[in-house]
């Protein structure tokens, strides 16, 4: 079959046919397939051969950028030459553009990004009011700016979703959106497009309904999903959206989300995780999810990011159509006329199993299972789910591309076999569902632990009188050895329910151990039924503690854990150099808590062994010391254990600090030096030759480590200029927390101080906006500020403060 031949003229006429009813609507279209299904196009696809091919797959709705620079060349002349044979020729196929209606104009303002003065607001209101009257009745809506809530897409010199930008946004709306709707009454016009479902964003989007842009005019708010791995997440972002708008005294204003898209390449965004081989398998399930959760939660249509490119969401490429294509045409195909009616409950709460319905009474379900929130595709576990029926008759299922499914008919009923790739299966004409049920989720069969490879010894931790010490810290529990068939394995018991600690719970065991020189990783194994974060810590001959993090699938089998010996790990007390001194003295197990829906369990641990450089290496005789002891050894010490808890020297700046410079987008470089006796750090940087469009920047990184007990992070600078810092902190689960603060430029030691309670701007990792002790990394950057292009700045004096 050829490129050209799939895209289905038949189809694409009927589906035209379908559409008619929607070719003058000043609204977004009704919920339902195909008119809420749409698609990102840009200015190398926004052309007539690309529209006929959108039409011909079943998309109704392309979203298209609408630049003001392009429009008004002359000032107070708006000219659409670049837009209307498109836009013309859309409305004949009964496709609604989205006109995102974006850019500056140097004719009314020189900004750094987005619209900042009152000339400027008057002069995109002029342009947005022309476009408006000069589309009327075209099937035209419009949508105010891109993204506004970012730096991205918003100016480049201020803070991602900050109250500023919503000062400056909602200005621009005011004076926008009365404009547009002067020059056409029926005009429908929405604003946000906010990007990312995550606490900054929603907390953006409250400031811009406290400061009344809902007021003003606009008929819907647009959002962009991103930020999450799953489009199951998408539920959570919709709720929160949904609830500010029925706060704010907009309950019935349309949602839409007018873009998200899954990439094929690991990206910041986008990126769903799991096998790469796989990503486009993933990306063809993901499409299918995203438009049935829009639906499932009343978002009126949904823009998939995008219809071609080279940022990895492209539909199709220089060789034809990719996967994720296939299964939009399948899903149009299969839905076409239906309407979304109720998901069903099978019992196990990541099944979704959704009935459709169209106006002949005809009815379809369309089934998957979802992996646990925030996990990769391929953790969505394939199971059979029992369907029963008010009475018998032929259930046909096809599967994500097409192609005839399976279906095992009993009784009244039937089993289906549902998997992280969407399905639809037709139910018999008259017929209603009386029950559903998910029959045995799959589990992974449990099984023995490998043996120690060769050249490994079995530390034997968990013989009938081995002595552990557990350590309930800030839960409940316990630790008890015990038989496995011939195995002998550790048990470590949490109950986190009655736990009160503002930050994650955790418990932990401890043991003695004597591992010698030699060694160069220990190897464990452990086993949970549960998704299960755990942490390792190891303490050396001076007592400084070594620590290391993993993370257990949870699928009921034993899973190994390779702690190496020869790498630096986090680390803290004793020498504090990462360097192990032999020998280590003991060993932590520290569990925390996996989940608020998993707040008691258990994880055991099996075949704990040393394999060694050279091959097996002798165990040296046990210590003696008091597990009491041991367990004590585990806190931070020395600095970080200071007379104020959580107040400590962090001697970032002595010398053998070791530092990371990176340019970035300047030049520079950092070096430590001294103050008189004083230690200091200094960050030099040269902006002359920057050529990014952006805000060039350069930094400089460390690595550290800030105990729980640490309630404040200080440090001096000093600057002869004024000057902007950037201070990103990365915390044990990989999240980087980021604080801005600026230098007066007075030529004097200035401090500055960061609030290590409350929550900073943050992404990656956890991505809650909690700090997970300890910090593991700093990270200072300096942005050009102003006109000064090349100078230092200096840091002095880095410390904690206790809660």
């Amino acid at each position: 079959m050829t490129y050209h031949q799939i895209w289905l003229p038949a189809l694409a006429l009927a589906l035209w046919a379908m559409s008619s009813e929607f070719l003058h609507a000043a609204a977004p279209p009704d919920m339902g397939i195909p008119q809420s299904c749409g698609v990102q196009l840009k200015t190398d696809t926004f052309n007539i051969e690309t529209l006929d091919k959108v039409h011909a797959a079943g998309f109704r709705i392309v979203r298209r950028g609408m630049y003001w620079t392009s429009v008004e060349k002359e000032k107070g002349v708006y000219k659409f030459s670049d837009y209307d044979p498109q836009i013309q020729h859309a409305r004949k196929l009964g496709i609604t553009v989205i006109a995102c209606l974006f850019s500056g104009n140097k004719l009314y303002e020189d900004s750094p990004g987005g619209v900042l003065t009152e000339a400027g607001r008057k002069g995109f209101a002029a342009f947005a009011a022309a476009a408006a009257e000069h589309y009327k009745g075209q099937n035209v809506l419009f949508e105010i700016w891109n993204e506004p809530n970012v730096r991205t897409f918003w100016r480049k010199t201020g803070t991602h979703n900050s109250d500023e930008f919503a000062d400056e946004y909602t200005a621009l709306v005011k004076e926008v959106a009365p404009a547009m709707l002067k020059a056409d009454p029926d005009c429908f016009v929405m604003a946000g497009s906010v990007s990312n479902y995550w606490q900054p964003s929603y907390n953006w989007t409250e400031a811009c309904f406290k400061k009344g842009i809902l007021k003003t005019g606009i008929r819907g708010w647009s959002v962009h999903p991103y930020g999450v791995k799953t489009p199951e997440e998408f539920a959570i972002g919709h709720k929160i959206t949904r609830d500010l708008l029925k706060q704010y005294g907009a309950p019935d204003m349309p949602m839409l989300d007018t873009e998200r898209g899954f990439s094929l390449k690991e990206t910041a965004e986008g990126w769903s995780g799991g096998s790469i081989e796989r990503a486009r398998d993933f990306q063809a399930w993901n499409f299918v999810r995203q438009y049935m959760m829009d639906q499932l939660h009343g978002v009126r249509l949904t823009i998939w990011y995008e219809w071609g490119g080279n940022e990895g969401f492209a539909l199709t490429n220089a060789d034809g159509p990719l996967p994720a294509y296939h299964a939009a045409r399948t899903m149009i195909e299969q839905l076409n006329g239906y309407k979304l009616v109720r998901r069903i409950d099978t019992g196990y709460g990541l099944d979704y199993v959704l009935l459709w319905e169209n106006g002949q009474g005809q009815a379809k379900l369309v089934a998957w299972t979802a992996p646990p929130a925030g996990d990769a595709p391929d953790k969505a576990f394939p199971h059979a789910a029992q369907i029963g029926l008010s009475a018998p008759g032929k259930v046909a299922a096809v599967d994500l591309m097409g192609q005839q499914g399976t279906v095992q008919v009993e009784g009244n009923g039937f089993r289906m076999q549902v998997s992280g790739a969407p399905q639809y299966v037709s139910i018999p004409m008259g017929a209603t569902i009386t029950t559903a049920k998910s029959v045995e989720p799959y589990k992974a069969p449990i099984t023995q632990a490998a043996p120690p490879p060769a050249g490994a010894m079995d530390l034997k931790l968990f013989e009938a009188n081995a002595q552990w010490e557990f350590v309930k810290n800030t839960g409940e529990g316990s630790f008890d050895t015990a038989a496995d068939g011939d195995k002998r394995i550790g048990v470590l018991n949490y109950d986190f329910t009655k736990s009160t600690t503002q930050n994650k719970p955790y418990v932990l065991a401890t043991s003695k151990v004597n591992i010698a020189d030699g060694a160069s990783q220990v190897l464990i194994y452990a086993r949970s039924d549960t998704k299960q974060p755990l942490t390792f810590r190891l303490t050396d001959d001076t007592d400084q503690t070594h620590q290391y993090k993993s993370k257990l699938d949870g699928n009921g089998q034993w899973e190994s854990i390779k702690i190496p010996l020869t790498k630096k790990l986090e680390h803290w007390g004793g020498a504090n150099d990462g360097k192990i001194h032999f020998p280590i003295k003991s060993i932590v197990f520290s569990v925390p808590e996996p989940s608020k829906e998993h707040q008691k369990g258990k994880v055991e641990f099996a075949d704990v062994s040393v394999v060694t450089t050279g091959g097996a290496a002798a165990q040296a005789p046990q210590a003696q010391a008091a597990p009491q002891a041991q367990a004590q050894a585990q806190a931070p010490t020395a600095r970080q254990a200071a007379a104020g808890g959580g107040d400590a020297d962090l001697k970032l700046f002595e010398k053998g600090q070791e530092w990371e410079f990176l340019k970035n987008t300047g030049e520079g470089s950092f070096t430590l030096g001294t103050d008189g006796d004083k230690p200091i750090g200094i960050l030099a940087f040269d902006f002359s030759k920057a050529t990014t469009k952006n805000v060039p920047y350069v930094l400089a990184m460390t690595k550290l480590s800030v105990p729980e007990t640490a309630g404040t992070l200080q440090f001096k600078a000093r600057a002869g200029h004024a000057q902007r810092v950037t201070v990103r902190l990365v915390d044990a689960t990989g999240q980087t927390h980021q604080s801005k603060a600026t230098v007066k430029g007075s030529g004097e030691w200035e401090t500055i101080k960061i609030s290590l309670i409350k929550k900073m701007e943050h992404w990656d990792g956890e991505n809650d906006g909690k700090i997970h002790f300890p910090l593991k990394q700093l990270a200072l950057s300096i942005p050009l500020t102003g006109e000064t292009k090349t100078g230092k700045i200096e840091f002095a004096d880095a410390a904690t403060t206790g809660k």
